[in-house]
């Protein structure tokens, strides 16, 4: 587990540590990131790199090393609505 913490804050003001509940999604998300299938996008690994950056989650460094490799292409590929494969520019 982490040391780092996970807080969401309500409209009223109150705080709930939902750590477990974002480790548990983080999980569930690594496991199911296939990397180089082409499944998952540059774009959605993104958010999932930051989070486990400052989460200090495990296998951080393979979604960087991801990011790194992918940033170097310039661009990753993704399916579009109707079967067809575009093409998208990413800056990291």
């Amino acid at each position: 587990m982490s040391v780092a913490r996970a807080f969401a804050r309500a409209e009223d003001g109150t705080e709930t540590d939902i750590t477990e509940g974002v480790q548990a999604l983080y999980d569930l998300v690594i496991s199911s990131m296939d990397f180089r299938s082409g499944f998952w996008t540059v774009e959605d690994a993104v958010p999932v790199a930051v989070i486990a950056r400052l989460l200090k989650f495990k296998q951080a460094e393979e979604i960087e090393r991801y990011l790194r490799t992918s940033s170097t292409t310039g661009s990753s590929r993704s399916s579009s609505p109707g079967g067809r494969t575009r093409r998208r520019t990413v800056r990291c």
